[in-house]
């Protein structure tokens, strides 16, 4: 595919079962979803490999109109492994090409005996033992893959600012990154750095639109007072309300939301409703510059102060 659709399906905390198979078979053939966002760190390639087979080999879609994505993961950031590193996800995944490859996140580690984080290797001081590849060597291996036509688009997930400048300015990047993935809903505008990638045409992607829905303590973004207030105004779900904001935030936002069930599927792909000046002001007003993802608590650092 060649444009970036908007809304895709995101894969995190499905299994890595039949019943993983069929919500991505489900979302493609039934909901009608074109994009897939997908990544080795959700430990279910596998089975979303097995709905791509299924959705391509029926002919229920050609390969070209899906947009597909995975991520490269933390402890693969070598530049002698990541070839083969996406080499492996494509074989996972049953694809001969991504339409995009993210960096995970702007840091490495070894690799854990398991995928559970708590067998992350770590340091003397309980976080985890960081091996400090240099990002841009990464980088450069991620260009290489352009080259060699396994995958489309390369980008990142997870940075500040002030890590996109120094790739833009590093003399040894080729290809900048063409979508930058953070999390981005209600209580987490991210107005600064939406407004950095919007000038500089940079696909920027919202993920834990719903807040994270539980994932740390405090109000639940979906029961937010404001935006049930607005969501009863356009006579639309909470969850869709929360989608639409984000997708306004700016015209090359794309957002990506996990949902095994097709009523939920069906709802959050269906944003053809607008939001006045006045309701999105409101919405606004909801920030909190509150993090769901965790990753203090994860990784033990502040890895969006100064992560490579």
């Amino acid at each position: 595919m060649d444009t970036f659709p908007r809304n895709g399906l995101g894969t995190l905390n499905m299994p890595n079962n039949e019943s993983g198979t069929e919500a991505v078979r489900c979302a493609i053939e039934d909901a009608g979803y074109r994009m897939i966002d997908c990544a080795v760190h959700y430990n279910n390639h596998e089975a979303v490999g097995r709905a791509f087979h299924d959705v391509l080999t029926r002919g229920v879609v050609k390969r070209e109109e899906l947009w597909i994505t995975t991520k490269l993961p933390n402890y693969r950031h070598k530049p002698e492994e990541v070839e083969a590193e996406c080499r492996q996800n494509l074989k996972d995944l049953q694809l001969d090409y991504l339409d995009l490859y993210l960096v995970h996140w702007p840091i490495s580690y070894d690799e854990p005996t398991s995928k559970q984080i708590a067998t992350f290797p770590l340091n003397d001081y309980g976080a985890i033992a960081q091996t400090h590849v240099p990002f841009i060597d990464t980088w450069n291996e991620m260009e290489k893959l352009v080259e060699k036509g396994l995958v489309k688009h390369i980008g990142v997930c997870n940075m500040t600012i002030e890590m996109l400048e120094r790739i833009r300015y590093e003399p040894r990047v080729k290809i900048q990154p063409y979508v930058n993935q953070v999390e981005c809903h209600l209580y987490m505008q991210q107005g600064p750095l939406v407004d950095y990638c919007t000038k500089r045409k940079m696909h920027i992607t919202g993920f834990f639109l719903f807040g994270g829905d539980g994932h740390i303590p405090g109000p639940r973004l979906l029961e937010d007072p404001v935006l049930q207030e607005v969501a009863k105004e356009v006579g639309r779900p909470a969850g869709s309300v929360a989608i639409k904001f984000v997708l306004n935030l700016s015209p090359i936002m794309t957002v990506i939301v996990k949902s095994s069930s097709l009523a939920h599927q069906k709802s959050n792909l269906n944003t053809n409703f607008e939001l006045t000046e006045d309701q999105m002001n409101r919405l606004r007003s909801r920030q909190r510059f509150r993090y769901a993802n965790e990753v203090e608590a994860i990784y033990k650092s502040n890895i969006f102060s100064d992560a490579y």
